[in-house]
């Protein structure tokens, strides 16, 4: 088992996972070990397999609080939000000072379009951890889907001061400036976030939107590629760059 969380820190998830499984083999009571185990098949994106491992570990030990705050971020990426909440509202009954599963359970609600609920959470978060930057970078998502994104920029400009290494924030605070018209701190920002994350393919769709905007549109088409190159599956990126070759008069690429 502390094998197995060794290798969790390094990041190395299938020797993670391996061990962990010995472990429930040796200790099939051991409820941590069935939630670890969940972690490691979580990070493998076995989301099923985390479920059911998450499960197990509730099941053995119903005041478990992590177990339900790990279930809750599975249910959560598997969009069932929902149900996220669930998880994290039994997460935060059992340790109130939870200041992660208040942010989390911001983004379930503003995923499910409750913004002002998202909100109260992350200023919860906030209160419990000011040093959390992801809190600070999701209420700022929220007050842009209020049409603030003035605020939204500040939030980001508040997460990037305590975490200037995130490409989510950057990526974020661009997407603010393009709703206030200023495409060019748009693209830096942009630009910013794929130096940092280089795999961004939600960055390069968003530069593309806005190169778009400011009517550069061999360089849209261009973030479009690469949005499409890392996310064959982004459909908005196919449409965008069909349009945008159809301004072009590029019919037949459109």
């Amino acid at each position: 088992y502390n094998r197995g969380n060794a290798h969790f820190a390094r990041r190395d998830y299938v020797a993670a996972l391996a061990d962990y499984r010995v472990a429930v083999g040796f200790a099939p009571d051991y409820a941590l070990a069935h939630n670890n185990r969940g972690n490691a098949y979580y990070s493998l994106g076995k989301i099923q397999d985390a479920l059911k491992s998450y499960a197990k570990a509730i099941n053995l030990d119903p005041a478990l609080a992590k177990a339900y705050y790990d279930r809750g971020n599975a249910y959560r990426d598997a969009g069932q939000f929902t149900l996220a909440v669930d998880d994290y509202n039994q997460a935060i009954g059992l340790d109130i000072g939870d200041a992660l599963a208040y942010n989390y359970r911001g983004y379930a609600y503003q995923s499910m379009g409750q913004t002002r609920s998202a909100i109260e959470d992350y200023n919860q978060a906030i209160r419990l951890d000011p040093d959390l930057a992801l809190a600070y970078n999701n209420r700022g998502n929220a007050y842009r889907s209020l049409g603030q994104p003035q605020s939204a920029i500040e939030e980001c400009d508040y997460a990037i001061k305590l975490d200037p290494t995130n490409a989510l924030f950057y990526s974020d605070r661009g997407y603010a400036y393009n709703d206030l018209g200023e495409y060019e701190r748009a693209v830096i920002d942009y630009d910013q976030a794929i130096k940092l994350d280089p795999n961004d393919a939600v960055a390069f769709h968003r530069r593309g939107i806005t190169y778009g905007l400011l009517g550069q549109h061999q360089q849209a088409i261009d973030s479009y590629d690469q949005s499409i190159v890392l996310d064959p599956n982004e459909a908005n990126s196919y449409n965008n760059r069909g349009n945008t070759y159809n301004l072009l008069g590029q019919y037949q690429k459109a």
